[in-house]
């Protein structure tokens, strides 16, 4: 077997390349086939949310009004309400950091992963090259060509 071919089997067959010519050609991944069903669920879901909200919210200010006035009832349980609402903030923004904290930890093992393999096969692409110099023009020519037309 020619060592050029067996060397672009090997690159071909690393899912990190495959991976990124799908997202260079446009390939699109297949989208959730109940994406509707999904979005209607979710809006019913949060429908009933906020409805148990606001009922927690009125049984919270019923309670408070048997030991205290009202208009302090009333205050009390506007601090309930944001002290909620600080606390989902603060639990949105811990998610945000821990997702981009998982998103750069995969970022830098799929850096590491394409180093590793790119070190593997540079060796063959050298020996391939110095075997075989007018193949490899005709193959970088094509490679070239076919790009251009995909991106211009």
């Amino acid at each position: 077997m020619h060592p050029g071919v067996k060397f672009a089997g090997k690159l071909a067959a690393h899912p990190l390349v495959s991976q990124l010519a799908n997202q260079v050609m446009g390939v699109k991944q297949p989208s959730p086939s109940h994406s509707k069903v999904r979005f209607v669920l979710l809006g019913l879901a949060g429908f009933g949310l906020l409805t148990g909200a606001g009922f927690l919210v009125t049984a919270f200010y019923l309670w408070a009004v048997l030991y205290m006035v009202p208009p302090l009832a009333a205050l009390a349980t506007a601090g309930f309400v944001w002290l909620v609402a600080l606390l989902f903030i603060l639990s949105a923004y811990l998610l945000k950091y821990m997702q981009e904290k998982r998103a750069q930890r995969a970022k830098s093992r799929a850096i590491g992963e394409v180093q590793a393999t790119v070190k593997g096969l540079a060796h063959d692409v050298q020996k391939s090259l110095a075997n075989h110099p007018n193949q490899a023009l005709i193959a970088a020519l094509a490679a070239g060509f076919a790009t251009g037309k995909k991106l211009f």
